[in-house]
């Protein structure tokens, strides 16, 4: 669904899904011309992922080889550099996009191994020092400003550059979404429906 300023109204439903058990299960953007939407469509078969590009103007729909599992997180480098996490059942598969198409990347199938699939859309020693075995989101905004969520351990941790760093909101609840606009404005999403701020570096 889309926000106009005024109200909401969907603008998305792949036409494959007609019939179908249609499932978004995360939407992300790298900039207003280029954005994702991922999930899954369960079929009377073992069904599959979908992802869906935004390009500025329309949705297209694209194929994922993954038959039987269903995609909930993915991370934007640029229009022709996306990464996926699938899963299904206890299993995990890692599926990146090179501007024309999905294919499998080597990656863990474990489910600790699960962060593992990122290492290469994090700077190194942000990688290397991630406070969380898995995380639910992720959200770059430059090499020294990344934002992730978890289930567990930290709810939500910020990355300035040097380390890692645990966020508090005024209570301690399980953490769905983070996402922010063009300006520096960042929005929080509980698991329970409630939705919190974050104020730009730097402003008053």
């Amino acid at each position: 669904m889309h926000w106009d300023g005024s109200e909401w109204a969907m603008v998305k439903e792949p036409e494959e899904s007609h019939g179908y058990e249609l499932s978004f299960l995360g939407v992300k953007f790298h900039d207003p011309n280029l954005g994702w939407a991922v999930g899954a469509v369960n079929t009377e078969g073992a069904g599959g992922a979908i992802a869906s590009l935004w390009n500025g103007d329309t949705w297209t729909d694209t194929r994922v080889p993954a038959s039987g599992c269903r995609i909930e997180l993915v991370s934007i480098s640029s229009e022709r550099e996306a990464i996926a996490a699938c899963h299904a059942g206890g299993d995990w598969a890692a599926v990146r996009w090179d501007g024309s198409s999905w294919a499998f990347v080597d990656a863990p199938d474990d489910y600790l191994g699960y962060r593992q699939y990122f290492a290469e859309v994090l700077p190194r020693d942000a990688f290397r020092k991630l406070p969380v075995d898995t995380f639910d989101d992720l959200e770059i905004i430059s090499e020294d400003d990344i934002w992730i969520t978890a289930w567990y351990d930290e709810p939500l941790s910020h990355w300035d550059g040097v380390s890692w760093k645990p966020v508090r909101i005024n209570k301690r609840a399980h953490i769905s979404d983070v996402a922010f606009g063009p300006e520096g404005n960042g929005f929080i999403l509980t698991r329970d429906g409630e939705l919190f701020t974050i104020t730009p570096t730097g402003a008053e």
